[in-house]
């Protein structure tokens, strides 16, 4: 809004340079029939300063309406789907203070959840994990139909056993 200020009090200056401007022609005698008065440039800078403020007021007021929906969305956001009587941080710890087997209960449901060390030892096992190096590497394997389809087996113990793999 300060720039939008400042940009107004220069065109102001501009413009009242500009009538002190003709107001010195005039009093030089140069012809000014073709050109505005004095009267008309200064009713010219009154209206064009009030439309300026006018329009800087209302973005002012829009930029202030899109600023507080914003927040008020974020807001409600945050809450959810809280009922009204908990959706404030102040309204949760009253509850809790109120009931400490919430607190309680939260804490024997947080000692049924695997340990640091339970879930590491689980994550760490490669049999049971496909890691993104492996699926790539098996991603360029040949199938087992694909492998039959393009070969021609003359052994029929191993021709059978390779159509029962390629569920065929």
């Amino acid at each position: 809004m300060a720039t939008i200020n400042n940009d107004l009090t220069r065109a102001t200056k501009v413009l009242k340079d500009l009538s002190s401007k003709v107001e010195s022609l005039e009093n030089n005698g140069v012809d000014l029939t073709n050109y505005p008065t004095k009267t008309e440039v200064n009713t010219g800078i009154a209206s064009g300063v009030t439309e300026a403020k006018t329009y800087t007021d209302g973005r002012e007021t829009a930029i202030k309406a899109a600023y507080d929906k914003a927040i008020n969305d974020a807001i409600t956001a945050l809450k959810g789907v809280a009922p009204e009587t908990l959706d404030t941080l102040e309204e949760i710890a009253k509850a809790f203070d109120n009931n400490p087997d919430i607190i309680k209960n939260l804490v024997t449901q947080m000692g049924t959840k695997a340990s640091t060390s339970d879930l590491t030892s689980h994550t760490s096992k490669t049999d049971i994990h496909v890691t993104s190096a492996q699926k790539t590497e098996w991603s360029g394997k040949v199938s087992t139909s694909q492998l039959n389809s393009a070969t021609t087996v003359s052994d029929p113990t191993l021709s059978a056993w390779l159509t029962t793999q390629a569920g065929a």
